[in-house]
């Protein structure tokens, strides 16, 4: 077990993920930031992020805190005024993860990088593409990038990135005829930048194509470390962007994809020590996400023995999750006095919350501790915004 570890002091929002994730909360208030964004937007600097735990919307680009994104720590005081002493953590026994599941890539393109490169992976699958005449040159050249980029698979770009670079780098692919064509799809999510997924159709395609060109698979990436089978691309780029902030803290040296624990339970992803012993784990959560599965997804997460994150697509969904949680779970491990509510979201007498530490402070208020299976709840775009 060790020595208790100690939580550091929280200093605000904008230091860095590692210092903050086991921070003890000492300031409740929404204090702005005093950076100024002064950058000429574009597809990947959204401007519209004050305010995006608060769930209020602006226009400015002056970036305010967005409260909710300090961890709570077990045993920490979330009401008090700052102590000159933090308290110890206490997360209880951790875990490893099962052996081979630590290196976080893709096994079938670590080895198709070892014979081809990009460009020649793009020229393969287009030669085999425009057999048909259905589909431009350009056109294979990009589902081939856009197949690799979902496989991770390309060394200079990960899903946290506009896929607008990938459609600068082959040329004229004709994205709207792609979509005509049945075989991508705009991304729907709360994302400011340009996002495109395959449809049934587009996956189809690519595994028929795979299928003639040896040694390289650039099928829909399923199962452990790759993802789910019905999973949208939405999911997946939540993921990626979760995942890339995990790697940011102190105490994480390597992330895992959609890991199975010890316990036999799933995640999302889970970010590790070198020897596999996981520190926190995370559960990324959008508006299409089923509210029935909110309930094994908090058992799983809390099954870790580790700090607990979600990352929600917004504040009406923290609030879904949440009164989700108080519905279905009946073993008293997550009780509150009320459900909350936001806008037109939750029950009339529902607690009101204005962010997602609101919910976090009611959470704790009602238990007088942090919950296993929640630690910590941000907003999609608040994570996004620390890469």
């Amino acid at each position: 077990w060790g020595p208790a570890k100690q939580a550091p002091t929280a200093t605000g929002d904008d230091q860095s993920p590692g210092n903050s994730e086991q921070a003890q909360h000492t300031d409740h208030s929404e204090d702005s930031m005093s950076s100024q964004n002064t950058s000429t937007p574009n597809d990947d600097q959204p401007t519209d992020t004050a305010g995006e735990d608060s769930g209020t919307e602006s226009n400015t680009h002056t970036e305010q805190d967005p409260s909710g994104t300090m961890e709570q720590s077990a045993g920490s005081n979330t009401t008090g005024s700052a102590s000159d002493e933090s308290e110890p953590i206490v997360v209880g026994k951790r875990q490893r993860l099962p052996g081979g599941l630590e290196d976080s890539l893709v096994k079938s393109i670590e080895e198709t990088d070892r014979e081809f490169d990009e460009a020649e992976i793009r020229g393969k699958y287009t030669e085999e593409a425009t057999k048909s005449g259905a589909i431009s040159g350009d056109q294979g050249q990009f589902m081939a990038t856009l197949a690799l980029a979902y496989n991770r698979g390309l060394e200079d770009y990960d899903l946290t990135q506009s896929m607008t670079t990938l459609v600068n780098r082959v040329g004229n692919p004709d994205i709207d005829g792609l979509k005509q064509h049945g075989f991508i799809k705009d991304v729907d999510g709360p994302f400011k930048r340009n996002y495109y997924e395959f449809t049934e159709k587009g996956w189809n395609t690519t595994k028929q194509i795979s299928a003639h060109i040896e040694a390289i698979d650039l099928n829909k990436p399923v199962g452990e470390n790759e993802g789910d089978l019905g999973e949208s691309g939405a999911h997946r780029i939540g993921v990626e962007i979760t995942a890339q902030y995990l790697k940011q803290r102190d105490d994480v040296e390597q992330v895992v994809r959609y890991p199975t624990l010890n316990t036999g339970e799933e995640c999302d992803v889970a970010g590790c020590q070198s020897d596999g012993t996981v520190e926190i784990v995370g559960e990324v959560w959008l508006d299409s996400n089923d509210r029935t599965s909110a309930a094994n997804d908090y058992r799983d997460l809390a099954s870790a023995d580790s700090l607990s994150l979600w990352v929600v697509e917004g504040l009406e969904e923290a609030v879904d999750v949440v009164n989700a949680l108080v519905d279905r779970i009946e073993d008293g491990s997550f009780q509150v006095d009320t459900k909350v509510k936001y806008q037109d979201k939750g029950p009339s007498d529902g607690q009101l919350v204005k962010s997602t530490q609101d919910i976090i402070d009611h959470i704790y208020d009602s238990h007088g501790k942090a919950t296993p299976g929640m630690t910590s709840l941000k907003t999609l775009r608040s994570v996004r915004r620390k890469l």
